[in-house]
């Protein structure tokens, strides 16, 4: 029998898209498994509420082959683990969907993520709500990592940590600024712990100035979007919970390297 799709004959009327942020470093190994996704929502109708954007390294594009053919953003920086940059890559592929004016709901991804529903019930869920998806919480945490000068008080009064992987409403999306982003790498630029690094890293690992604040490990992508959020008192306007789930197993910590796929059961 064939199998019911959730949702799609009313949420079908709507004009709005969906955005599929994918925040990666090359190829994305779960590709396979989007492919079918993919395939499924045009095949019931989807293929006009949805767009796909990702954010491989500069200069890297997918074969004609990926269905990630042709999605990635012009404009991209490279991004380092734990660094500014990985926020600054968000960003720019938030900024990327909003250019489409019928985006009204951005979904940011890794390349490691794979769908647990079909599309409509995705879509439908999403856009059920006008309020963003963002597990959020009040903490003290790498506060010391930032200095924003005159706001650094008002600032860190709504200092916020969170999930990184986030669904939002095109208005939260849009505050997501160049300005705000500048605004957070500046205060990280500024903080004692940057300028630390910023004297060590020349002799140690060869490299200075704007490099060295680009790597430095300040975590900005677990702080930026709900920090950003609270400052702009939006928070009442928030789903306090992540539109991804994530399990390491039996895992007591997660290593930097050797991470693997879960099997799907």
């Amino acid at each position: 029998a064939k199998r019911r799709t959730a949702g799609a004959p009313e949420t079908a009327k709507r004009r709005g898209r969906l955005a599929f942020l994918f925040l990666c470093r090359a190829q994305i190994p779960t590709a396979p498994i989007w492919t079918a996704f993919f395939d499924e929502a045009r095949r019931e109708g989807g293929g006009d509420h949805y767009r796909v954007y990702s954010h491989p390294r500069p200069g890297f594009s997918f074969g004609r082959a990926s269905p990630f053919y042709g999605t990635e953003i012009s404009n991209r920086t490279n991004v380092g683990w734990g660094a500014v940059t990985v926020a600054k890559a968000e960003m720019l592929l938030v900024r990327a969907a909003l250019e489409d004016p019928l985006t009204e709901r951005s979904l940011l991804l890794s390349e490691a993520c794979v769908p647990l529903h079909p599309f409509w019930c995705l879509y439908s869920f999403l856009l059920s709500t006008e309020k963003s998806f963002v597990k959020t919480w009040t903490t003290d945490e790498r506060k010391q990592l930032y200095d924003f000068a005159a706001d650094d008080a008002f600032v860190k009064s709504r200092w916020r940590k969170g999930h990184q992987w986030v669904a939002l409403h095109r208005n939260h999306a849009a505050i997501l600024t160049e300005r705000r982003y500048a605004q957070f790498a500046d205060a990280h630029a500024r903080s004692p712990a940057a300028g630390e690094f910023r004297q060590l890293a020349p002799a140690r690992w060869g490299m200075a100035g704007a490099k060295a604040d680009n790597t430095h490990h300040c975590f900005l992508d677990e702080h930026y979007t709900q920090t950003t959020l609270a400052l702009e008192g939006r928070e009442s306007e928030l789903v306090a919970a992540s539109p991804t789930y994530i399990s390491f197993g039996k895992l007591r910590r997660v290593p930097r390297h050797g991470r693997r796929l879960l099997g799907a059961s």
